[in-house]
């Protein structure tokens, strides 16, 4: 049986529900119709949906119940199971990294997002020396190749910026220096010691290892 879930992110944290209120406050629309692409365990789907937003997930290492909103697909190969402009936004993290087919990928979130409707995607900055740390990492991004790709693929008024899954940035961004002093200045193989130092893991890791934060509109 795959375990990719269960092996790589085998503990829950309060932190979906702490993105989805940063994403859903700075922005997306209030009761928009959003899919969740990559949607895993189904985190972020309820964080969002106790925001009174209405999401589907899709995810290839799910099974289909539609009646909860969760749909098994893979986008390597198939449709994403939903009409042409069906959402009113689209989120993804930490999913189109896995994605070889990345022409299909594209094109399929393009046509289930409705005109003038909102993208939001999440990848890992390309950095070699914590990429491939997750196997399955197959297509990395920087933040010039991930605009190219959205405005390729027919998204427009695009942004793309270096994001640290660090809560206190969010509220204090004038502490970003913080992070990056981290990074210049810690070991990753810290992350690995004093596993009982859980907070003190986290700011090593996520300080080395920044996203990209890429949204659009259609």
């Amino acid at each position: 049986m795959h375990k990719y879930l269960e092996v790589t992110y085998p503990q829950t944290t309060n932190y979906p529900d702490a993105l989805a209120l940063y994403l859903y406050v700075h922005h997306l629309p209030p009761g928009a119709k959003m899919l969740d692409f990559g949607c895993g365990r189904g985190e972020y789907v309820e964080a969002f949906r106790k925001l009174k937003m209405i999401v589907a997930g899709v995810d290839s290492r799910i099974e289909n119940n539609c009646d909860l909103g969760y749909y098994k697909c893979n986008i390597e190969v198939e449709q994403i199971p939903f009409g042409d402009g069906f959402f009113d936004c689209i989120f993804s993290k930490s999913t189109i990294e896995h994605v070889r087919n990345t022409e299909h990928m594209f094109t399929e979130l393009n046509r289930v997002l409705r005109p003038g409707g909102k993208i939001i995607l999440m990848t890992p900055e390309w950095n070699p020396q914590t990429f491939y740390i997750d196997y399955s990492h197959v297509t990395p991004y920087t933040v010039k190749s991930l605009r190219e790709a959205m405005l390729i693929f027919g998204f427009k008024n695009i942004t793309v910026e270096r994001f640290y899954q660090l809560p206190l940035l969010w509220k204090k961004p004038y502490l970003t220096f913080l992070a990056k002093l981290t990074d210049m200045f810690c070991n990753y193989d810290d992350i690995w010691k004093d596993k009982e130092q859980t907070k003190h893991r986290t700011w090593i890791r996520f300080s080395k290892e920044p996203m990209l934060l890429g949204i659009g509109e259609k």
